[in-house]
């Protein structure tokens, strides 16, 4: 019997899951996607709104990398242990930074001012721990 807690399997379909949505997001539609949509608020405050700034076209790579880093990979090997510590690794500075974004005045201006808004930055960071955890286990 295995001393696996989690399979490597599991956790990078997880985070290819995660990955694919949010890059499907920033490549296909990056304004829309950081604006919100019908259903949820703004990700950010003070985004700009021409269409063509630098700031969605680094959306857009963003997708990219999101694509090639974990979507692809986990295509090509879905049971890659070394798959599992790049994600754990990505997920632990993801959280670092995302608390540095809520809980410091460095992005002030970026920071959303609603009480939805921050609830989906909230709602995200809890979710990126459960990813963090789950991926680290894997990576055992």
């Amino acid at each position: 019997m295995s001393s696996v807690i989690v399979q490597p399997i599991t956790a990078n379909i997880m985070n290819a899951v995660m990955c694919g949505l949010m890059s499907f997001g920033f490549l296909m539609t990056p304004y829309q996607f950081m604006h919100g949509g019908e259903y949820q608020r703004p990700w950010f405050s003070n985004l700009p709104e021409d269409k063509d700034n630098k700031l969605y076209y680094l959306g857009q790579f963003m997708g990219f990398i999101m694509l090639g880093g974990c979507l692809i990979p986990t295509l090509l090997s879905p049971s890659s242990q070394f798959l599992c510590y790049q994600m754990a690794l990505i997920h632990g500075v993801n959280i670092v930074h995302t608390l540095i974004f809520m809980c410091t005045s460095a992005y002030k201006n970026a920071i959303p001012d609603t009480v939805t808004g921050k609830s989906q930055w909230y709602f995200m960071t809890a979710l990126s721990l459960v990813f963090f955890i789950v991926t680290l286990l894997a990576s055992l």
